[in-house]
């Protein structure tokens, strides 16, 4: 099914400056929520944990 936009928003991304505002908007967002699941992670110790003879603490 395709992505239907209002044609409100369709009319303001013809425009190159409101384009690039979305596309930083959407990216920043995007990082953003990848940020908040990558942190939890990287705040772990994997000290001391091997599988099939490889550590974990690369």
């Amino acid at each position: 099914m395709p992505f239907i936009a209002s044609p409100m928003l369709k009319k303001l991304l013809r425009q190159p400056v409101a384009l690039a505002l979305f596309g930083a908007t959407a990216a920043f967002c995007t990082y953003a929520c990848a940020y908040a699941f990558r942190k939890s992670i990287t705040a772990t110790t994997f000290e001391g944990m091997a599988f099939a003879g490889i550590n974990y603490k690369i």
